[in-house]
């Protein structure tokens, strides 16, 4: 095993692990290195599963991996242009919809091979699709949310101001910086190998095989690098019980409110997205609700994610 092979290992053990000395570490073997971080990495998705076994995703897992097949697909499409076009009419950037878009791009992108995963019953892949799927859907309607106000009411303030009170002072939403890590692992080709390695991660190992010891080891690497993202998606899920059919009616809401263009004046006013007072109001209090419950229960969910594993949870020395 390389030095830069070896240094990544024993840091992602020391990101998830509590109190683990590097002399301990360089006493043992590379087979006994690789299996001390598979241990740890197996404890890990013990411990997630239990949050993420209690995370209904109702309709999400029926798609086997093709987003583009649920029922719910058309009015996120819709609402995701609507998104679009109130940055366009507003004239100024809203980084979070491109984020959002570009998941969406992706997840359409991994089908395949998120299909084949449902097919060979890959529970790493699996739950992957899931939590993005419904990350992807609860971010669309956190938007809407965001936005509601702006595209209902005569509002002086700036797009970018609306979206820093909704943020309560805040840089942004863990679910849209874990849609952007999405982002990001997929653009640099760390997402690709990540699932070509959790078909490999299982592979038995002898002290007399290194370079399965070395397969192995990148293997495990490359996973990893995604349980961060995994932990705060599975964490936020199970603490702000937000559902996909929430995240749904908020779309359908507004997909079905009577949008109308307001052509802008000669004035230079700009151009505003109007909804009719009747589906403005339903819209506005599921929304609130919807980002209520998500705010209240972020926190907690990014603490969470951040606990690292102790002797207590597994033993590795």
């Amino acid at each position: 095993m390389d030095m830069q092979l070896d240094n990544k290992l024993f840091g992602y053990i020391c990101e998830n692990y509590d109190r683990i000395g590097v002399h301990k570490y360089m006493q043992l073997t590379e087979v006994e290195k690789v299996n001390t971080a598979r241990t740890l990495m197996d404890r890990i998705y013990v411990n997630i599963a239990e949050s993420y076994n209690t995370i209904n995703f109702e309709t999400i897992p029926e798609s086997a991996g093709d987003i583009t097949k649920m029922k719910e697909y058309a009015n996120l499409i819709s609402s995701i242009d609507l998104l679009k076009d109130i940055e366009k009419n507003s004239k100024q950037e809203i980084p979070e919809i491109y984020v959002i878009s570009k998941a969406l791009e992706n997840i359409i992108k991994f089908k395949e091979v998120f299909h084949m995963g449902f097919v060979q019953k890959n529970a790493s892949v699996i739950l992957l699709y899931n939590i993005l799927t419904l990350a992807l859907y609860c971010g669309v309607s956190l938007m809407i949310s965001v936005l509601v106000d702006y595209i209902n009411m005569e509002n002086n303030d700036s797009v970018q101001v609306i979206i820093n009170k909704k943020y309560n002072k805040k840089s942004s939403y863990l679910m849209i910086d874990a849609l952007i890590k999405f982002n990001t692992s997929v653009k640099d080709g760390s997402f690709h190998k990540m699932i070509e390695a959790s078909y490999r991660k299982s592979e038995p190992m002898t002290e007399s095989v290194i370079f399965t010891a070395i397969s192995v080891a990148t293997a495990i690497v490359a996973i990893f690098a995604i349980i961060p993202l995994v932990k705060e998606l599975i964490y936020l899920f199970y603490y702000s019980r937000m559902k996909l059919s929430d995240a749904a009616e908020i779309q359908a809401n507004l997909i079905n409110s009577n949008i109308e263009n307001l052509q802008t004046t000669g004035s230079g006013t700009t151009k505003m997205i109007k909804i009719q007072k009747f589906f403005a109001d339903k819209l506005i209090t599921l929304s609130h609700i919807f980002a209520f419950k998500y705010e209240k229960n972020e926190k907690q969910a990014k603490v969470e994610s951040k606990a690292k594993l102790t002797s207590n949870d597994v033993v590795l020395f």
